[in-house]
């Protein structure tokens, strides 16, 4: 579907504040003009899908009561090309 300025739009952000996935940052090489080798392992912790799936079952809750389903509101999967 595509958004126009004639949409609202609600954009609700699932955040942890204490994740159990756990990341790294390694360093590429010696040289400082290297990049560092960030890997997040987002999710990677079950702990943490099954909160993310309670932020999302949240939202839908939310979105159902009176107050936001009188805008007819839908959950839009927005494609990024950057973020594949």
């Amino acid at each position: 579907k595509k958004l126009n300025r004639e949409h609202a739009l609600f954009f609700p952000i699932i955040s942890f504040l204490h994740p159990k996935s756990r990341g790294f940052i390694k360093l590429r090489s010696n040289f400082s003009e290297d990049s560092p080798l960030i890997s997040p392992n987002y999710l990677t912790e079950k702990e943490d899908v099954d909160a993310y799936l309670r932020g999302i079952r949240h939202v839908e809750k939310l979105l159902a009561t009176p107050t936001f389903s009188r805008y007819l509101p839908e959950i839009v999967d927005f494609k990024i090309p950057e973020c594949s």
